[in-house]
């Protein structure tokens, strides 16, 4: 067992009451894009470099989510849609990057932009699809454990991934592209970037193919 991890068993999810609720989208056109922020580089990466037909959902909790989601990564998408539940606006999906928004990814000297391609390591979609039956292991990081790493201009990202998933007790889901379950995992550059302000990071390793499977960013509320 590798010194900076702890196997867990994750609980049981009790089951929830389904709520038959109403739904539908609402497609809406975006400004041209002029930048692109370490907000934006960190969200719409996996468009960039894994595949343009991943779709990008962020929740919207209030009006400024809202104009920032708008401002900052909708501009960036030729197809985005407003999610209504019940009326009340929820999400808002992006996918199929601008041609502007991907000159100016590929122009970014941002840190933001390296430490995504550590996370991105290949374009392959394995952890999308796979042939077999999938079982995971569930592991926690021992954020002590990680060399922390300050990334400038990241203020405005860690905020965001505060208030509109932690405050709501909700995880926010990470799927990691060519991720092998080995000790060198403990010099990634966005682990250690995670592990400087997420409270809880648990990892999910394919007991088939040892590779990492997911990351989940969490408060705390599964202890």
């Amino acid at each position: 067992m590798f010194t900076w991890i702890s196997l867990y068993t994750k609980p049981e999810k009790s089951d929830i009451p389904n709520h038959r609720e109403s739904f539908y989208l609402k497609k809406i056109q975006t400004e041209h894009p002029e930048s692109i922020t370490e907000l934006a580089l960190f969200f719409i990466a996996g468009s960039m470099i894994v595949s343009e037909e991943m779709m990008i959902s962020l929740p919207v909790r209030n009006e400024e989510s809202k104009a920032l989601i708008h401002e900052e990564m909708a501009v960036h998408f030729e197809d985005v849609k407003l999610v209504y539940r019940d009326d009340q606006l929820t999400n808002i999906n992006m996918r199929l990057p601008k041609v502007k928004s991907k000159e100016l990814f590929n122009c970014s000297v941002s840190d933001i932009k390296e430490m995504m391609f550590d996370l991105y390591r290949t374009n392959e979609m394995n952890n999308w699809t796979t042939p077999h039956r999938r079982s995971f292991s569930h592991y926690r990081i021992l954020n002590r454990e990680l060399e922390i790493l300050e990334v400038p201009n990241t203020d405005k990202l860690r905020k965001y991934i505060v208030e509109e998933y932690f405050r709501y007790n909700e995880s926010l889901c990470l799927i990691p592209s060519g991720w092998n379950f080995k000790e060198n995992l403990k010099s990634s550059l966005v682990l250690r970037f995670l592990s400087s302000f997420v409270p809880l990071i648990n990892i999910g390793v394919d007991n088939v193919r040892n590779d990492v499977a997911f990351l989940e960013l969490s408060y705390g509320f599964w202890e």
